[in-house]
């Protein structure tokens, strides 16, 4: 349907590879511009259907629960509230629903790449 936007349409990327969250952001910066920030709805759900399914990691880490390119989280979609415990501090997009997990596990990734 009209609703699902192709990847070239957005500026969302889907990487299907391995990597933990410190690595995803890295080769997010140096290949787009950061991992992926969820701003409202429309993304969230744009971002569920890019990852097919897959738990990704998005741009959110630590603690403050700030985007990986330090804008403040305004938009919400927790599945529970974030798990305390010190290496649960990096944030999965599980379906359409946000989770925790620890930074150094593997995971495919969403980037996004910035208008030029």
């Amino acid at each position: 349907g009209h609703d699902v936007m192709p990847d070239w349409c957005s500026g969302f990327r889907a990487v299907f590879t391995d990597k933990n969250w410190t690595d995803a952001q890295s080769y997010c910066r140096q290949h787009y511009t950061d991992l992926a920030s969820v701003r409202n709805q429309a993304e969230n759900d744009q971002l569920k259907t890019m990852s097919r399914k897959i738990r990704v990691w998005i741009g959110l880490y630590r603690g403050q629960w700030k985007w990986s390119d330090g804008t403040p989280m305004s938009f919400r979609q927790w599945n529970h509230d974030p798990a305390g415990g010190v290496n649960i501090l990096c944030g999965l997009l599980d379906h359409s629903k946000w989770t925790t997990a620890n930074c150094d596990d593997p995971h495919f990734f969403m980037c996004y790449a910035s208008e030029i």
